[in-house]
């Protein structure tokens, strides 16, 4: 089977309190876009300092419930 994304973009950004947040927009099948959505917040994640990057990245990304 194959899975597929049939938009990715990135609108803006903007501030709220003082904390940047970016507008990321994704089409495709929703497999897919669950593993997107993990992954970006894992990345936000590291950036904001919650997790560390060195973090076992199935574990902390693709277990259900971790997000």
């Amino acid at each position: 089977a194959r899975v597929y994304i049939t938009a990715f973009s990135v609108n803006r950004t903007f501030t709220v309190d003082g904390m940047e947040f970016v507008s990321i927009v994704v089409r495709g099948q929703s497999f897919i876009l669950n593993q997107i959505r993990k992954m970006l917040g894992f990345m936000a994640g590291v950036i904001r300092g919650n997790l560390k990057s060195d973090v076992y990245l199935p574990d902390a990304v693709f277990t259900k419930g971790n997000i």
